[in-house]
């Protein structure tokens, strides 16, 4: 099952064990988490270990430095609309980004003179794992969207860190943002939730499964790396026959993410070719998927259009094997080669 979805980056499937701890709360346990009757008081238990079990994940001192939200975007969106001054760069996500660019605030900037450095943990197109500069005194978020419950993760001094659920097995729309100090006005008004940090009804199924996905992540996180790593290094000796094909990004890169370019032939060539044959890939990221600019992160590494215009990632997961990582590769190189004969 899923042995051939291979755009993990974009969004994971949800694990069955998530389904069932997720699923009472959608059956038996109605109530509201504001709610003192027992159904209430069932779902404020449900909440409150689940705040237990990201806190636990990313290494945070007490869970109530926990929100819950819609996902990293939102988060991400939350901790910007506080501050004045932002450094960043190029490579990140859109929802840090653009937010930037709508403020008309600079990519680049001395670091010192900011107040918030925002900066991604692992790249969500190429893969690599940045290290997250900072200075004495300045205030850092850090989306780790596409590295937590992956990669060994603690937010140490950073004052911000974000990410979203679907990315580790858990449904789409809820997340997640860890504030040290509880310092940011609210973002959502509209009621007393999380503590009057954000308004709104608590999405409670999805916290319970946010809950649910931390825990399995923490007690299965070496057996994931290990896999990623060896379906990794066989796609990449499966395709290595291809020529005219680089992978983006610098190491040190995630074992989960791959960004391959074939030159002199169009991305979404391959994978409507692979869509065909029963394998998901994509271009890039999923939330770019509509636009047709070139990506601003493989642009900012450099890479020329002809390369760009022939990019396709593949992502693993845990519900990859090493015989449809195989068959991938080797369906990619039937692919291009075709291609190449047409152009």
């Amino acid at each position: 099952m899923h042995e051939k979805y291979f755009d993990n980056a974009a969004t994971t499937p949800v694990d069955e064990r998530v389904v069932s701890e997720m699923l009472p709360y959608l059956t038996d346990f109605p109530g509201n988490a504001a709610s003192i009757h027992q159904y209430g008081r069932k779902v404020q238990a449900g909440i409150a270990l689940a705040r237990e079990r990201v806190a636990n994940l990313i290494g945070a001192e007490d869970p109530l430095q926990i929100t819950f939200t819609s996902g990293a975007t939102e988060s991400n969106n939350w901790v910007l609309s506080n501050y004045q001054s932002i450094s960043t760069s190029p490579f990140e996500h859109s929802s840090i980004r653009k937010v930037g660019i709508k403020r008309d605030l600079p990519l680049y900037t001395d670091n010192s003179q900011c107040d918030l450095l925002a900066h991604m943990w692992v790249n969500n197109e190429v893969g690599t794992i940045f290290d997250i500069p900072s200075q004495p005194g300045q205030k850092t978020l850090v989306d780790v969207t596409q590295g937590l419950a992956k990669l060994p993760f603690n937010v140490e001094s950073h004052e911000y860190v974000s990410a979203s659920a679907h990315k580790f097995y858990a449904p789409k729309g809820i997340g997640f943002l860890y504030q040290r100090d509880l310092d940011l006005s609210p973002y959502l008004i509209g009621g007393e939730q999380e503590f009057g940090r954000r308004g709104s009804t608590a999405n409670v199924a999805g916290i319970i499964a946010l809950g649910a996905a931390a825990a399995l992540a923490s007690e299965e996180m070496d057996e994931r790396i290990a896999h990623a790593t060896k379906l990794n290094s066989i796609f990449l000796e499966t395709i290595s026959s291809i020529p005219d094909v680089q992978i983006n990004g610098s190491q040190p890169r995630s074992p989960y993410i791959l960004s391959c370019s074939f030159q002199h032939i169009a991305g979404e060539s391959i994978l409507v070719e692979l869509d065909q044959a029963g394998y998901c890939c994509s271009a890039g990221a999923a939330c770019n998927s509509t636009s047709t600019e070139p990506s601003p992160v493989l642009l900012a590494l450099g890479v020329k259009p002809d390369w760009i215009r022939g990019t396709i990632r593949v992502s693993f997961g845990k519900y990859n094997t090493e015989d449809s990582t195989i068959a991938l590769g080797k369906e990619i190189t039937r692919i291009v080669e075709k291609l190449r004969k047409f152009r």
